[in-house]
């Protein structure tokens, strides 16, 4: 064994040595010698690294030496003479060598110094200039650098690399950073190429095949022309320029000894050639043999597509160049072509790193640029003078063709310019003339039949003659009285063949592709040959085909699209596989419109374009603009447009996106700096106009610029979708998508280029349209995404404003969303579908004709109850194309009994055939009815009178009310009608008093609605408008949809949610509307942006209740069935209400968990022990914290829970644990298994549990924050909303597997939600199966099973229509195989029969692939349903779709789990919010009480003690004290026990001696010397309520915007002391709770204090102005000893006074229960 090791240390000795050797060998080559020395073979004291980074195969030997030391541990990491690393070479052949490192970090590295045999340093600093740059990893390159010369002598030597220790200016450490892969020492000059040695490099299959191929040109008859495809493999070499001098310039110079390697050509250099990424200037080169036949012909080189720029030579002779990337060009070759001989063709690149801010001047600022990374052109930023944004593809990225003209003069361009209106045709024609001699002679111009090939016109000859060397451009024209016209839906094609006769002969013939059509803009119209056209889209999505996406634009009636394949399409130069010419034709041969694309992209900009050099700046005058950019890019678009203006296809140009609408307005607003670039847009606009005057020219967003320079009007995202839509879309909203700047003049076009962003929006905010279900992700946004869809483009075409429009939704939502894009189409009007019995109603309808036929239109109309017809018509409709005919039309509803469902079916036939197709569900409700009311028990106050006359209609007995003061104290319900209630009432708490006694009170919606001390509820109003992304104020508390919140509430029986969508005849369903009550109310119905609002609200108030609606009942009442079923419903709802509390009682040490209830408001007593708790008959509700030892004291206690069931009692177990599952499993009677709760979908049941009425899907579903995506707003769910969960009837959550990303599959999540949450895999390559093994918890007796498959990859059906096939496999052996369905929804397979197993396995069994996609198939989610009980599902009742709220009944009782994780911090705030909401709300309808229902209301059943506080009095009332102005004082206030606000108070004042009497504290400019504080002001007594009555001196009021925000400026604080010791501070905030005592204007009502008395002073401008702040005590049992008065945090903003001070209490057995 010893002799074995002993050798094998030997030969590893052996190896490195010969290691070395080999990396530091001498080599002959036959261009010199040289020695080659491996960077990771130097040697040194210091640990440097060796290894390889990002792509190791772009090193030499896939590893280079690596040294980084940051400059904060260069202190004492570096040794004091730095790092040196020695490399030992032999030298054979004495001589003078370069010595050349190739090294890493360009411009990155830090100074090194180096040197040959201990001779002087030389220092190279990272600034000294490499070649051969490649790009290893981000921010991480490679490259030859040049260190110098050495004269070495035959021998052995030594190369030093040291790295030193140097500082910065400013004394600190410089950063060490060094790489290097080789160094190479050179006899003579060296020529870097790559990573190989001298002459290492071996030519690959590919580049000798490249070096061998040719191209051959064929022959063609005299005058005729030839062409060659230039596809296939080239040669392509690097030509680095280290100084680079004028970009739009050939290049002038060809390369010495050029290293050239096979590329394919068309490609993207950057994909094909990751080692050239950094080769920023290239040449191209192949080989083309032209027959000797050809002598005499002129040649040119057709390029459809290359970046940047394109400089051709031909044989060496420098031929053309072109400056403009990404445009069709032409480059004439003919003095370089040789005919008879094999010519050579170099292509000069310059790529998209060429586009950035160059300066021939200063070639660093550019040179500096070229090693960054890729990705930076698409994140903006970047200092550009091309547009080429999002740009990077360079090189030939489309087929060039070589074409041999058919003489020496010919056709070089034509441009077909065809006109319906003039029944012409027009060319411009142009010709170029290569050779010596001077041409003329006739040219003969006709159309020919594109598919046929025959003759279809032929027009006169013109005669022309060209200079030598020169070009020339002829103007044809010509009547056409009968072309056959190019139309969408008949795309006919002609070729333009220009002859050019010359003696008698053909010289050239050419033929041009062009349809005969012609857009117009008339007024605000597009116009198609005469035919007012209107044009809409959508993202037709992704398609594996131009065939299949063709099939999916026409089966969606699109018409028209957006071609933009660089730029905003992104680093492709191909759509659906097609290059853009191809795709152009394939658009025109299939009469698909075409909005076309330049590349400029603002949403790829960045900022970075206004100029910032300021050398720059000075060479244009001061102009702050990047005027290089504006010209490039105008040049781009320009040749862009000329190469493209033939395709009939394209019917506008779009020279710009978003640059104008985005960037510029973000960074320079309304500046002149933005109205100077918009003189460059419409120099841009205008200069394509000029070579294209037969389309109209538009930028995408920014309107028609500030000054309408432009002949289109532009806008993106004019749809808001907020509460004022529907209607809005069917209006012209000049100013929509504006952003202040920009607004429709309505003279011009207007095209909404994008609109709709629907993939970023957030799906919360879809709630709005399709309800609480949009809570759940993305997926569940379809149906609203559909109406949405729908509503937009019925409202636009109704409207007839817009011109065209494309949304940006890429849904799929059948023909529910596609309905509206029929060409021929009927809609109707309005959009409330709930109608009255037995009465007539009024539908407007719209027929519209938008294709180019005028045959009549039979529309039929069918109204269907329960399938039986009860209407039917038929009307014949003359509708001009392009136009729409619209009519009212009145349609009876029969009477019914009960709510009834229908439908409007509506049908438009032409010749026989239906065109359109529609459904409108609808419901009839009955009549409403109101009976059985006791004299006197309804009590009506409503001065307007709708409600009063509804009633009396209905014949309803009612006391009616002529002021809130005569409300009669035997009605068991007042109702208050619309608009009752002053700005003055709206504050008043005697509404709230009056309820507390017992009574009801039902408001009507108010401009006035309650608020402040009037709600006895935590809840404010929704502010009226909101401001949106775009600074633009949108309404928000008024709108036309709305939600049921809690259906099973009595006022909402019998209506749905259908009902709130819109109601006629103005669509308004709700105004003023309140934000969500937060504590002490409920609300029913929900509403506004995310359903934040509440247009229904229900609020207990003592023993009575309140129930405030500002749904639009008081204008529908008589005219909207559903207003007339809402008020006869909330009438009887506080007719019937009776109040129930329930007690609780709380054992729990969780301190979160305490802290929860506490903040929801809940009423509660502790106890110690839970048996203690449930036994005592105390509490109807017992929370316990589901602690292992409770839960077992409970599972002990089955008889005394079995009796507090019996009492109806309710047991809540918080936070259960797998600790205490046992325990658990005993006291409901269940067998649970239990889990960690993770990032899962949390959703009601179908049926919903009664206990969670009032809450919403958009309550129970948190966010994490988190982006899935960075472009779109989804988020992922929280992972932490429970802390554990049980099992209910899927048990495949809680199963082991080996699966990665098993949770994944079980997450509940779909596609739509986000890739992320979903699982795709590779399909075994062998043909399967996919296994996925799962460990059941326990042995389960499966009876289904559910499939949800991931479509991302493939489809699982193969054309046939074969099936993708599945299997489960139970404990290993019996097993059952389904096929699913190609729709790839969801599937539910039974198992029959059940099978009991412990372990299933699922196979993916055989599946049908896309060959033109990735092998993958995937899998969205599963179920594994288990048997259940009768028993088990009668006792357990899930409250959400997964065990963390489970109700378990037991007779008249509940156990009820409730395992929210409550938590002290939240990532998302609002979920700490949304989890006390859900707490609140069970208990809330289990009856419990809160502490905001202990209710203390001014004019309620209270007992007020009036404090005398004069013992602490500080000054007078009068002009002896109060601030010091004689004029204005308070002498006025009234001394002695008043009334104010319902609350009486002691205003102090002794007349026969003068002591103060009010409490003011001390600050700057008050009268004498008082104190900053008043401690003990004497209380004395328990209390419910402290009323303050209070005023202030304010010095610095709120500000606007702290107004806008919300700021609470805390002027003072009351600190109430009790007898115990303990001590609340309740703050005073300025503008909430107190006011300065002397107003300009009529004193109001605060947030938090009502207006308790107000005087004018006798200047008649000035009044005072006293508050009352009312404090409800959280401990009315405890003795207040006194109160302190003192400075708040921000009492430098006035002084406050103490006028009064009340204690309150309830009379015994007033206002409780």
């Amino acid at each position: 064994m010893k002799s074995s090791q002993h050798w094998f240390q030997l030969f590893s000795s052996v190896a490195i040595v010969l290691q070395m050797w080999l990396l530091q060998v001498p080599v002959t080559a036959e261009s010199g010698a040289y020695v080659w020395l491996e960077g990771e073979s130097g040697s040194s004291a210091f640990d440097v690294q060796r290894g390889g980074w990002g792509h190791p195969e772009f090193l030499s030997e896939e590893r280079w030496i690596h040294v980084s030391v940051e400059a904060d541990q260069v202190e004492g990491g570096l040794p004091e003479g730095g790092i040196v690393i020695d490399y030992d070479f032999e030298i054979e052949k004495a001589g003078a060598y370069e010595v050349w490192d190739r090294i890493g970090f360009e411009f990155a590295r830090s100074t090194f110094e180096w040197r040959v045999d201990d001779g002087e340093w030389d220092a190279v600093t990272a600034d000294e200039l490499t070649t051969d740059c490649v790009p290893l990893d981000f921010w991480c390159e490679v490259a030859w650098l040049k260190l110098g010369a050495a004269e070495l002598s035959a021998g052995p030597h030594r190369l030093q690399i040291r790295l030193p220790k140097l500082r910065k200016a400013d004394g600190g450490w410089e950063r060490v950073l060094y790489a290097s892969d080789a160094l190479c020492l050179y006899a003579g000059s060296f020529r870097p190429d790559f990573k190989y040695r001298p002459g290492g490099r071996e030519r690959t299959e590919s580049d000798r095949a490249a070096a061998e191929h040719r191209f051959e040109l064929p022959t063609a008859p005299g005058g005729q022309r030839a062409m060659v495809r230039l596809d296939g493999l080239w040669e392509v070499a690097r030509a680095d320029e280290q100084l680079p001098g004028r970009v739009d310039e050939p290049i002038a110079e060809l390369p010495e000894a050029p290293v050239w390697s096979a590329i394919p050509v068309p490609s993207d250099r950057n994909v094909v050639r990751e080692d050239l990424i950094f080769a920023h200037r290239l040449w191209y080169r192949t080989r083309v043999a032209v027959p000797a036949t050809m002598a005499g012909r002129s040649f040119f080189i057709d390029f459809p597509s290359n970046n940047l720029n394109t400089t051709v030579y031909v044989n060496g002779v420098l031929c053309g160049f072109e400056r403009n990337p990404f445009v069709p060009f032409q480059v004439d070759v003919t003095k370089g072509m040789r005919a008879g001989a094999v010519n050579e063709i170099w292509v000069g690149i310059r790529d998209a790193w060429y586009g950035r801010s160059a300066d021939p001047e200063r070639p660093m600022k550019l040179r500096r640029t070229f090693n960054m990374p890729m990705r930076f052109f698409s994140e903006g930023f970047q200092d550009l003078d091309y547009p080429v944004w999002n740009c990077p593809q360079s090189g030939i990225l489309c087929t060039p063709t070589l074409w041999a003209a058919g003489g020496a003069v010919y056709t070089e361009d034509v441009f077909a310019k065809p006109s319906v209106s003039q029944q012409r045709m027009d060319a411009e024609v142009s010709l170029r003339n290569p050779s010596g001699g001077r041409v003329s002679g006739e040219l003969h111009w006709a159309a020919v039949d594109e598919a046929t090939g025959r003759l279809a016109k032929r027009f006169e000859p013109v005669r022309f003659e060209v200079d030598p060397g020169s070009a020339r451009v002829i103007q044809l024209s010509e009547d056409w009285a009968d072309p056959e016209l190019w139309w969408p839906n008949s795309p006919h094609l002609y070729r333009l063949r220009t002859t050019l006769m010359v003696d008698g002969r053909a010289m050239d013939v050419a033929e041009t592709t062009f349809g005969f059509r012609e857009w117009q803009s008339m007024g605000t119209k597009f116009v198609l040959n005469g035919v007012v056209w209107h044009m809409w889209a959508d993202l037709v999505g992704t398609h594996s085909s131009p065939e299949s996406w063709l099939e999916a634009y026409r089966a969606t009636n699109q018409r028209m699209m957006r071609l933009m394949i660089v730029g905003q399409g992104g680093h492709t130069t191909r759509w659906q596989g097609l290059e853009p010419r191809e795709a152009l034709d394939f658009f025109d041969r299939n009469g698909v419109v075409v909005r076309r694309n330049t590349t400029l992209d603002g949403e790829r900009i960045g900022y970075n374009f206004s100029e910032s050099d300021e050398e720059t700046r000075r060479k244009q005058g001061g102009s702050e603009l990047k005027l290089a950019l504006m010209e490039n890019w105008r040049s781009q678009c320009v040749a862009q447009a000329k190469g493209e203006r033939n395709h009939p296809s394209i019917q506008i140009w779009t020279i710009e996106n978003e640059f104008a609408y985005i960037n510029l307005i973000n960074l320079l607003g309304n500046s002149p700096n933005m109205d100077a670039y918009e003189e460059e847009i419409t120099r841009t606009h205008d200069a394509v106009r000029a070579v294209d005057p037969t389309r109209p020219v538009m930028i995408d967003g920014g309107g028609a610029t500030k000054t309408n320079t432009l002949s289109v009007h532009g806008d993106h995202y004019v749809a808001t979708l907020d509460s004022r839509y529907p209607d809005l879309a069917y209006e012209a909203f000049t100013e929509g998508g504006g952003r202040g700047r920009w607004k429709w003049d309505m003279q011009r076009p207007r095209f909404l280029g994008e609109d709709w962003f629907a993939t970023g929006i957030n799906p919360a905010d879809y709630a709005m349209w399709g309800g609480e279900v949009a809570f759940q992700g993305k997926a569940a946004t379809r149906d609203a995404i559909a109406l949405i869809y729908r509503m937009l483009n019925e409202g636009y075409r109704w409207g007839g404003y817009f011109a065209a429009w494309q949304f940006w939704t890429g849904s799929e939502g059948g023909e529910a969303q596609w309905g509206a894009n029929h060409p021929r189409a009927v809609f109707c009007r309005q959009w409330d579908w709930t109608f009255p019995s037995d009465r007539e109603v009024v539908r407007t309808f719209g027929i519209f004709n938008d294709t180019r036929f005028a045959e009549p239109i039979t529309f039929q109309r069918q109204l269907l109850i329960d399938g039986r017809e009860v209407y039917s018509k038929e009307s014949l409709h003359q509708v001009a194309p392009g136009t729409a005919f619209k009519f009212d039309e009145r349609i009876p509803m029969p009477a019914v009994t009960d709510r009834t469902a229908g439908e409007l079916r509506l049908t438009l036939v032409v010749d026989g055939e239906s065109v359109f197709e529609d459904v409108k569900p609808l419901a009839i409700l009955p009549p409403p009815v109101l009976e059985g009311i006791d004299a006197g028990a309804l009590a009506v106050w409503d001065p307007k009178g709708a409600a009063a006359e509804f009633l009396e209609a209905l014949g309803v007995s009612f006391v009616r009310v002529e002021s809130i003061e005569g409300i009669p104290g035997s009605a068991k319900l007042l109702l208050v009608g619309a608009d009752a209630l002053s700005e003055e009432a709206s504050t008043s708490t005697q509404l709230a008093a009056f309820a507390s006694k017992g009574h009801s009170v039902v408001v009507l919606d108010q401009d006035h609605p309650l608020k402040y001390q009037a709600l006895p509820a935590e809840m404010e109003l929704a502010p009226r408008t909101d401001e949106n992304d775009f600074g633009t104020e949108i309404p928000t508390s008024a709108g036309k949809t709305a939600f049921i919140e809690d259906a099973s509430h009595p006022a909402l029986q019998g209506l749905k949610n259908a009902d709130f969508f819109t109601w006629g005849p103005d669509h308004q369903v709700f105004r003023n509307a309140y934000r969500k009550p937060t504590r002490g109310a409920k609300s029913l119905v929900q509403c506004g942006p995310r359903l934040g609002f509440s247009a229904l609200v229900e609020v207990p108030v003592g023993e009575g209740l309140m129930l405030l609606s500002q749904l639009d009942i008081g204008a529908k009442l008589g005219v909207n069935p559903v207003a007339d079923q809402l008020l006869v419903q909330l009438i009887r709802t506080g007719l019937e209400y009776e109040r129930v509390l329930a007690p609780v009682a709380v054992v729990s040490e969780d301190v979160e968990l305490l802290t929860a209830l506490d903040a929801i408001g809940l009423k509660y007593f502790t106890a110690d022990d839970p048996l203690e708790a449930i036994s005592g008959g105390a509490a109807a509700i017992v929370i316990v914290s589901a602690q292992p030892a409770n839960l077992a004291g409970l599972a002990e206690g089955a008889e005394e829970l079995s009796r507090f069931w019996a009492r109806g009692g309710n047991l809540l177990l918080c936070g259960l644990t797998p600790e205490g599952l046992a325990a658990y499993n005993r006291i409901v009677g269940v067998e649970h298994h239990i889990r960690p709760f993770g990032r899962e979908r949390v959703t009601f049941p179908a049926v919903r549990d009664p206990l969670t009425a009032g809450l919403t899907t958009g309550d129970v579903v948190m966010l994490s924050g988190e982006r899935i995506f960075g472009w779109t707003a989804d988020e992922y769910v929280a992972a932490d909303v429970f802390t554990y969960i049980v099992d209910l009837d899927d048990i495949a959550p809680f199963a082991r597997s080996d699966f990665g990303n098993f949770g994944n599959i079980v997450n509940g999540f779909v596609g739509s939600d986000g890739w992320p949450l979903i699982i795709d895999f590779e399909f075994p390559r062998d043909g399967g199966p996919f296994e996925i093994r799962m460990e059941l918890p326990s042995e389960q007796v499966v009876t289904e099973y559910v499939h949800d498959m991931s479509l991302n990859y493939n489809p699982t059906a193969a054309p046939s229509g074969s099936r993708t096939r599945i299997g489960l496999l139970f404990d290993g052996g019996d097993g059952v195989e389904f096929e699913l369905d190609a729709a790839g929804d969801a599937e539910s397979f039974a198992i029959a029969p059940p099978r009991r197993a412990r372990q299933v396995t699922l196979q993916l069994l055989d599946y049908r692939a896309d060959p033109g996609r990735r092998p993958l198939v995937g899998i969205d989610n599963i179920e594994l349903k288990v048997q259940r009980s009768d028993a088990w599902r009668e006792r357990v009742r899930p409250m959400l779709n997964l065990g963390g709220l489970v109700r378990y009944r037991f007779g008249a009782g509940n156990a009820i789990l409730c395992n929210l994780n409550f938590q002290e911090r939240e990532a998302v705030p609002i979920n700490k919010t949304k989890k006390r909401t859900i707490l609140a709300a069970i208990l809330r309808n289990l009856n419990a009480e809160f502490q905001g229902e202990r209710t203390v209301i001014p004019g309620g059943d209270l007992e007020y003690t009036p404090l005398d506080i004069h013992t602490k009095a500080t000054t007078y009332k009068d002009e002896r004290g109060w601030f010091g102005d004689g004029r204005f004082s308070f002498k006025s206030l009234p001394a002695g026990v008043h009334e104010f606000q319902d609350v009486e108070y002691w205003i102090y004042e002794m007349p026969t001696s003068p002591v103060p009497q009010v409490l003011m504290l001390g600050g700057r400019d008050v009268p004498g010397d008082l104190p900053e504080a008043i401690e003990g002001i004497p209380v004395g007594m328990e209390a419910d309520a402290l009323f303050f009555l209070h005023t202030a001196r304010i010095d610095r009021p709120m500000s606007e915007r702290e107004r806008e925000e919300g700021a609470k400026i805390e002027l003072c604080k009351y600190v109430i002391h009790y007898a115990d010791g303990e001590r609340v501070e309740v703050p005073v905030y300025l503008g909430l709770d107190v006011d300065s005592w002397l107003q300009a204007s009529a004193p109001r009502a605060l947030p938090g204090a009502q207006l308790a008395w107000t005087q004018a002073y006798p200047d008649g401008e000035h009044h005072a102005a006293l508050y009352a702040m009312q404090w409800n005590n959280p401990r009315p049992e405890g003795e207040i000893e006194s109160v302190d008065l003192v400075y708040g945090a921000d009492g430098e903003r006035g002084v406050p006074v103490l006028v009064g001070l009340t204690a309150v209490g309830r009379m015994e057995g007033g206002g409780e229960e």
